[in-house]
């Protein structure tokens, strides 16, 4: 929302335009008054406070009730008066790729959340440019592994090698990376492809899950029985049993948020 300063700039200037031509003083007057009343409600701050941007945003109409309403809802305990302009460079590109996912929940979620942060003085430090192109690099299932992640306390995995010996000569190559349960507990469309949903959160920064002489593991080894015990690893071991000179290697790892996934979390979740 704009700050005292400014209001109290237009306010002179509108008085100035009146003074000069009486004519229409009848019809300003109403329009000041409710533009007065808008701001002292959270309805009314939100649409004061994006006006300056609709124009710019071409298809803004065909989701701006949609945005009010979810706007509404997740600043509810926000006081008006904390309703901000919110950045240009924020505020433009989120719009735009908002368009294209506003009836999936969990992408368009992200987008409203990191648009509240954007709205609300005491948090709009939290409302990176960045986070916008990463939201609409994430799939559905993505956003989603990225809520479940931000919600565990251990994240385990297990790379699978395939360890080859012949005659002195030995060598492993990796048969399956970042192996985790979480596309099951976060109930993906698709969670077989978990591990490259991972992947991706590792490209985008969000997450960190070094393959090799860098990867690091869970002290209490309990925490890996459930992926060890997997059916899934269970029949790779099947598959390589009689076979001379193979055999099937688990490699205990784990899953970190990087500094810059947290504060995105921190931006784009309601919760963390």
């Amino acid at each position: 929302m704009p700050n005292k300063d400014e209001i109290d700039a237009v306010a002179k200037a509108a008085a100035e335009i009146v003074k000069a031509t009486p004519v229409y003083q009848d019809a300003v007057q109403p329009v000041a008054q409710e533009i007065g009343r808008a701001l002292k409600t959270l309805g009314g701050a939100i649409n004061v406070a994006l006006s300056p941007i609709a124009a710019m945003v071409y298809g803004y109409e065909s989701i701006r009730e949609n945005l009010k309403m979810r706007l509404e809802k997740r600043l509810a305990k926000t006081p008006p008066e904390n309703i901000v302009v919110p950045k240009l460079q924020v505020v433009g590109p989120l719009l735009e790729k908002y368009k294209y996912v506003h009836d999936n929940d969990d992408l368009s979620q992200m987008f409203i959340n990191l648009l509240a942060n954007a709205m609300d003085k005491e948090k709009v430090q939290k409302a990176h440019p960045s986070f916008v192109n990463v939201i609409s690099e994430l799939s559905p299932d993505e956003a989603r592994l990225v809520k479940l992640i931000a919600k565990e306390t251990v994240l385990p995995k297990l790379d699978i090698q395939v360890k080859s010996k012949t005659g002195d000569d030995t060598g492993h190559v990796y048969f399956m990376t970042n192996f985790t349960l979480l596309g099951e507990k976060a109930a993906l469309a698709y969670p077989d492809l978990t591990p490259s949903y991972l992947s991706n959160l590792e490209r985008l920064s969000i997450i960190s899950c070094p393959v090799g002489s860098f990867q690091e593991s869970y002290i209490h080894k309990d925490i890996y029985k459930p992926l060890e015990d997997h059916k899934l690893i269970n029949k790779i071991r099947e598959s390589v049993k009689g076979r001379e000179g193979v055999e099937i290697k688990t490699v205990q790892g784990i899953i970190r948020i990087t500094e810059f996934g947290q504060m995105f979390m921190d931006a784009v979740l309601a919760e963390t």
